[in-house]
């Protein structure tokens, strides 16, 4: 039953939500041979092994928007597989499924498996190897088996995204503490370790280059900005993205906090009590990628650190359902009870993010009415000049033969200079496809020479994308 709700949950809207900039970029490396694949990765910032499998999912499945998501779905599900077994080391039947149905419903989660991107694969490497270091501690280190498979879903875990390393950072530092004394497991975790590091040899010099290369479109961060970024970054965890406020959801979101915190509380105390090293193990793997990667923000400039560390939601649920153990609650089923709340408020921020019916910026729209002015016009098919350029991307995922030659504002042009370029060089009709925040277009300061008429948009979302028909005067 857990699996089949959070199946649901995600495929609930699946191709509902436009496809949007990150998922057309895993399109388009996706669609490249292999070899240019691997290079065009390599000049990007992420390891190859999602656009490799998400490649040979297209050529099973097809490229539409619920086949681009479908593997995120079945990683989604995965998830919660994962966590459940996980889970069964620290919860109680009552809370276990409390716990369970939370995952499932988390709105974070169910973001990310619903994106054509590696977080949900990540995120599921991640709890793979979690389950096998846990095998091989329980097994006194002694296991094989246990910590071959660590060691594969390890370097699973690094070929689809860089930060999952801090997880075994987390791990390496409980080992050095729940191993004393044990030398053989020790030299057993170096020997892993290498093993890892000769697998992801061929792409460690791709990789230094894209971390010391970074990004430029990164903003700088200062120190006194860290404790903002981990107010957002835990928020992020507790809501996802895309919520519309309201009383509701505010109520909700309180629920969520309340039982979060005091689960988390409760973790320290019981570390502090009891000396489990499977609270210690759970406290490290939820504490240090979060520490690391916020120390590492005034060297990098922002990053969204809730993508990049998505595989944390599962665990801090678990880790506070573990730290309610603490408090003198009167029974199993109380702390149940507690948990089973903030999984309802979390299905009502999920709720919000189903009724929110964008991402980014929704090009199909547009596409339409131009298509639309195209057929009315007798087939001219003119330019339309895209601003911010990016969103050109997505208009070619969604018109693979379009009727309009659609031109991307290169960086640092003046809208107005580029339309008298693409005017004297098309003189057929001319459109404006801007979005709300653009910082070149200025609706009150157009030149005399440009007469501008907005084109009604079905759906219309005029707060995030507008079309415009531009009419050079004489």
């Amino acid at each position: 039953m857990l699996l089949a709700l959070a199946a649901a949950a995600r495929l609930w809207t699946l191709g509902v939500k436009n496809i949007w900039l990150d998922e057309v970029a895993s399109w388009v490396e996706a669609s490249y041979p292999i070899p240019r694949l691997l290079e065009s990765v390599a000049g990007d910032i992420h390891p190859p092994l999602y656009y490799l499998m998400l490649k040979g999912w297209i050529v099973l499945a097809g490229d539409g928007p619920v086949a681009l998501r479908f593997p995120s779905v079945v990683f989604g599900v995965l998830v919660v597989f994962a966590s459940w077994f996980l889970s069964r080391r620290w919860l109680k039947p009552s809370p276990r499924i409390a716990a369970g149905v939370w995952i499932a419903v988390s709105p974070h989660l169910v973001f990310y498996s619903q994106e054509a991107r590696m977080y949900a694969p990540a995120t599921a490497a991640v709890l793979a190897a979690c389950l096998a270091y846990r095998r091989w501690i329980e097994s006194r280190f002694t296991s094989t088996s246990s910590l071959l498979a660590f060691t594969l879903a390890a370097i699973v875990a690094l070929y689809l995204h860089y930060f999952t390393a801090l997880a075994g950072l987390a791990l390496t530092i409980h080992l050095l503490i729940a191993a004393r004394g044990h030398r053989r497991a020790v030299i057993r975790w170096l020997v892993a370790h290498a093993v890892i590091v000769a697998a992801y040899a061929p792409w460690m010099p791709a990789a230094a280059e894209q971390i010391t290369r970074g990004q430029p479109w990164r903003q700088p961060v200062g120190l006194p900005e860290l404790p903002r970024y981990l107010a957002v970054l835990t928020g992020e965890f507790m809501t996802g993205y895309h919520l519309e406020w309201s009383l509701l959801l505010t109520a909700a979101l309180a629920v969520v906090a309340y039982v979060l915190m005091r689960g988390w509380v409760g973790l320290v105390a019981l570390i502090r009590r009891d000396r489990d090293e499977r609270d210690l193990w759970l406290a490290l793997l939820c504490a240090v990628p979060v520490i690391v990667s916020l120390l590492a923000l005034p060297l990098t400039g922002h990053m969204g650190l809730s993508r990049y560390l998505a595989y944390l939601t599962p665990l801090l649920v678990i880790a506070a359902a573990r730290g309610l153990d603490a408090w003198p609650l009167s029974s199993g089923h109380r702390r149940a009870t507690l948990v089973t709340a903030a999984a309802l408020a979390s299905a009502v921020c999920l709720v919000s993010y189903y009724r929110d019916p964008l991402r980014d910026f929704d090009v199909r729209p547009a596409i339409r009415a131009l298509a639309a002015e195209v057929e009315a016009a007798g087939g001219d098919p003119g330019v339309a000049v895209v601003d911010p350029a990016f969103m050109e991307m997505c208009i070619r995922y969604y018109a693979r033969e379009p009727l309009v030659r659609y031109q991307p504002m290169p960086p640092g042009e003046s809208i107005w200079k580029m339309l008298d370029d693409v005017g004297r060089g098309h003189p057929g009709r001319l459109w404006l496809v801007v979005a709300r925040d653009s910082v070149r277009f200025d609706a009150a300061g157009v030149p005399d020479r440009f007469r501008l008429e907005e084109v009604t948009l079905q759906p219309s979302h005029p707060d995030r994308i507008r079309l415009l028909r531009v009419i050079r005067t004489p």
